[in-house]
């Protein structure tokens, strides 16, 4: 596969903290329609109804008007009948919570050619034209945000990138609002702690834990104790003995302070949680640090030392070698050459020595 020399577009995933749906209805029918909307259904919804119509409205970009008539145009044109949950919901006897205290008329305009479709329509699911009115409503919205919906007549679904591309520069200099900076501090909070959790298994999965199971065992062999009759908190305890090899005196307490621990995390906000564990990361990344200071200066001062022992050997070694006489030189030469090889040398070196041994016994 040839690699792909365009930079992909990652907007959203940097501001994009709930998807967005949206269509390019400028080719449906019903808005590329000229047929005159002078007929009528009269409607009556509940306020999460409503907010279902506004949601279809920003949806498919058009006026609530047209939003009706494209949700009543594309009930008619579904290939599959409406879930049957969605038929009672859309029912004047429903009991279904958000479906009920219905006390907003709405007044849907349509051309002859659609309510006679409305009319259709609400004789094959037995309702009446308020309640099938409903029902195309209910079906779009729920069907758009749970992705059931993603094709509508000659209007496709806008990509996320080109959705974040027009954000972006309709909020090129803007400041971020206080929601969509307390969403993105969210987020960024939760892509730190899975980031932090994954750290922390894969520290405790590359400890020895067959060790752990072991040494586990001996120790409730030794108490005389059996597994299944410990409680939470003993359990806790001589694991943490286990795997640390710590006193039960002082397991004990560490198992308290984590469980005092637990209680005043259970009992805070998210807000009050949030700023407890990033000001708990903050500490624990500053002993990470001293830690691998400490390392780094223990390793140079290693380094160091080494560097000063070979730098004194070196010295002591030339402080001999200027003390030897040619006989000591021509030796060590020597023996240099026989531990790489060099047969030829040697011999030319032995004989060498052989000239000066004998030069001197003269």
């Amino acid at each position: 596969m040839k690699p792909n020399k365009f930079i992909p577009k990652r907007h959203h995933k940097d501001f994009w903290f709930i998807k967005q749906h949206r269509f390019d209805t400028s080719n449906h029918p019903i808005i590329a329609s000229k047929d005159r909307c002078s007929y009528s259904l009269k409607t009556i919804l509940s306020q999460q109804e409503e907010l279902m119509l506004k949601g279809i409205t920003n949806s498919l970009q058009c006026k609530a008007r047209e939003a009706v008539r494209i949700a009543l145009y594309e009930l008619a044109r579904s290939p599959c009948r409406v879930d049957i949950t969605q038929v009672d919901h859309s029912r004047s006897s429903t009991h279904q919570r958000g479906h009920t205290s219905r006390s907003r008329t709405y007044i849907a305009q349509l051309s002859k050619e659609e309510k006679m479709s409305a009319i259709s329509q609400s004789e094959i699911y037995k309702l009446n034209e308020q309640e099938v009115v409903r029902l195309a409503i209910i079906r779009l919205a729920k069907g758009i945000k749970d992705e059931s919906i993603t094709k509508l007549t000659n209007s496709k679904k806008i990509k996320q990138d080109k959705l974040a591309d027009e954000w972006a520069k309709l909020n090129k200099d803007k400041p971020a609002s206080s929601s969509s900076q307390a969403l993105k501090e969210t987020r960024d909070f939760w892509q730190e702690f899975n980031r932090r959790q994954k750290a922390d298994d894969y520290q405790f999965k590359s400890l020895d834990e067959e060790r752990e199971a072991k040494r586990f065992n001996e120790i409730i062999q030794q108490e005389q104790l059996r597994e299944d009759e410990l409680s939470l908190d003993q359990l806790a305890i001589y694991s943490l003995i286990a795997r640390y090899d710590y006193t039960y005196e002082v397991a004990k307490d560490i198992h308290e302070l984590q469980m005092l621990e637990a209680d005043e995390i259970s009992a805070m906000s998210f807000p009050e949680y949030m700023t407890y564990m990033k000001k708990l990361w903050l500490e624990q990344d500053k002993v990470q640090r001293q830690f691998e200071q400490d390392q780094e200066e223990r390793r140079r001062a290693g380094v160091q030392r080494r560097e000063e022992s070979i730098k004194k050997f070196l010295e002591e070694c030339a402080e001999r070698r200027s003390k030897w006489t040619e006989e000591q030189v021509i030796e060590e030469k020597i023996f240099n050459a026989s531990i790489i090889g060099a047969t030829e040398l040697k011999n030319q070196l032995e004989k060498q020595l052989h000239e000066l041994r004998s030069k001197g016994l003269q």
